[in-house]
């Protein structure tokens, strides 16, 4: 097992666009995406694309990156999507970069008013991402920068266009290794403050771009409702008119835990008081249902990389 890691986020992301994609899902990452953490092992992650690989080829690995929309309100996504130009967006992406000691790294080497020209490079000398492994971070980039406003875009590497459609056979002609490789990114245009987390949000939109069933919604809303005294399975259970083992099973069937879904909805309002108040931590840690702010510090950054006073002043709204 590899004692490097990778943003959990990201897996989570990769693991729903198999799913878009039509591809089998790769057992072992849809368990481990539901975890409670900001990382994962990086063998996992690896993985995933070995898999799509397989499954959907080289062409397929740009288009990953689509399971970011069911995933737009989680706070790794929320903090990408309060940006308000491209150059931000990927200025924010960096950040995250360094707070989950990314082993690959972006650099932007040049830049225009429609345009970014980037490396993607390794942290230490002689440790290179594999074109598989650039194809799927720019994929990742490129729907985050479409969900955010940007109109037209489109990805280069040289003189092969990769994005928004993906040469397969001609991708299979590049070198797997290449620390020269840049990646140009181009548009027509962008709106500005346009993404979801760019509006004042609610409670009911935390949830809105998944796509659980309308039992686990209602659960979700009956839970963020009564963060600062959530109820218990029992309580929960009786509010859906199930039994609480009924309840337990049915999240088990969905790689979750009562205990799991209750922190996620707190991460979940956590990120949007970080982002769109300027509530005092404390306030925001009492609100959620955290039990004190160093309750708050330690599972809030346990979920999404950062404490949340690192999260509130790289990625709030001003």
């Amino acid at each position: 097992m590899s004692d490097e890691f990778a943003s959990a986020a990201m897996l989570r992301v990769l693991t729903q666009g198999l799913r878009e994609l039509g591809l089998p899902p790769l057992v072992s990452s849809t368990a481990r995406a539901g975890k409670a953490t900001a990382t994962v092992d990086l063998d996992l992650k690896l993985a995933v694309v070995q898999h799509a690989l397989r499954h959907g080829g080289v062409g397929c690995l740009m288009h990953l990156g689509r399971g970011v929309h069911h995933h737009a309100n989680e706070p790794t996504h929320r903090a990408m999507m309060s940006a308000r130009a491209p150059i931000e967006l990927v200025a924010r992406w960096q950040r995250l970069e360094r707070y989950i000691h990314s082993r690959h790294r972006l650099r932007i080497a040049a830049q225009g008013e429609r345009w970014i020209e980037i490396a993607h490079q390794g942290v230490s000398d002689g440790v290179y991402p594999t074109l598989y492994e650039s194809l799927v971070v720019f994929g990742v980039i490129a729907a985050l920068l479409q969900a955010n406003g940007v109109h037209k875009l489109e990805i280069h590497t040289g003189e092969l266009k990769l994005f928004p459609e993906s040469p397969g056979r001609e991708l299979e002609k590049l070198q797997l290794f290449d620390p020269m490789r840049s990646w140009r990114l181009s548009w027509r245009s962008y709106a500005t403050y346009s993404g979801s987390a760019q509006k004042q949000s609610s409670a009911e939109d935390l949830y809105a771009c998944s796509d659980w069933p309308q039992w686990q919604r209602q659960l979700t809303s009956h839970i963020l409702a009564r963060l600062i005294d959530v109820p218990t399975i029992t309580d929960a259970a009786a509010y859906l008119n199930v039994s609480p083992r009924t309840l337990q099973r049915d999240l088990k069937q969905r790689e979750m835990s009562f205990s799991v879904l209750v922190g996620d909805c707190r991460a979940r309002m956590a990120a949007m008081h970080l982002i769109e108040s300027s509530l005092p931590l404390a306030e925001v840690g009492f609100l959620c249902g955290y039990s004190d702010q160093a309750h708050f510090t330690r599972e809030f950054g346990k979920r999404v990389g950062m404490p949340p006073e690192k999260y509130r002043v790289s990625f709030q709204i001003r």
